[in-house]
């Protein structure tokens, strides 16, 4: 060992690969059969979901105390929501607030009920918006800032369905927290602000 050398293996450059003789050590990879290059063929994460699992005993050590919070009981009904791409070229968030409102009181055959909005892009119905066959259409909107006029063009695209079923099952513990939950929670949390 050199000196100030700490212990150990030193690492080792592996010898480059003969033809025709399989990967061994270091970069297989667990599980799975090596693909090309050491890698493995099949994608674990894409096949395993993640559930969350209680704690044994959980909430039978400690003591109990009473806390007081700031909150308010909430059923959240079991619906579909529909998330919307909402596009225009405006940075002002308060003017994107007034070009949606217009939007929707412009095109009511369409926004049949009220729509929220975040103030970026994302746009929650309790509906699907009627685009016909496709999934996106582009508004030409008219409104007014101040005393000027301003004409626009939105462009809303379906992004996703969202069941709000799962912030039930995640609540009770049935489901962990994922993309589903996150983006559910998101459009409760627009539905709440916009209230």
């Amino acid at each position: 060992m050199a000196p100030g050398q700490r212990g150990g293996t030193p690492f080792l450059i592996p010898a480059p690969q003969q033809s025709g003789v399989p990967s061994r050590g270091r970069g297989g990879g667990r599980g799975g059969v090596a693909g090309p290059q050491g890698s493995p063929s099949v994608s674990v994460s894409s096949t395993v979901q993640a559930v969350g699992v209680p704690r044994p005993g959980f909430g039978n050590a400690g003591r109990q105390i009473n806390i007081r919070v700031n909150t308010s009981a909430m059923n959240i009904p079991d619906i579909t929501v529909y998330h919307y791409d909402a596009v225009e070229n405006s940075d002002r968030a308060d003017s994107k607030m007034q070009l949606i409102k217009a939007l929707q009181s412009q095109y009511p055959g369409v926004f049949i009920r009220a729509a929220v909005y975040d103030g970026n892009n994302n746009l929650y119905t309790s509906y699907k918006l009627n685009f016909g066959t496709e999934l996106s259409r582009q508004f030409d909107v008219t409104w007014t800032d101040g005393d000027r006029a301003s004409n626009s063009k939105i462009t809303v695209t379906e992004a996703r369905e969202i069941n709000m079923d799962v912030l039930r099952r995640y609540t009770t513990g049935l489901q962990s927290w994922d993309e589903n939950v996150s983006t559910a929670l998101s459009a409760l949390n627009i539905v709440l602000r916009m209230g």
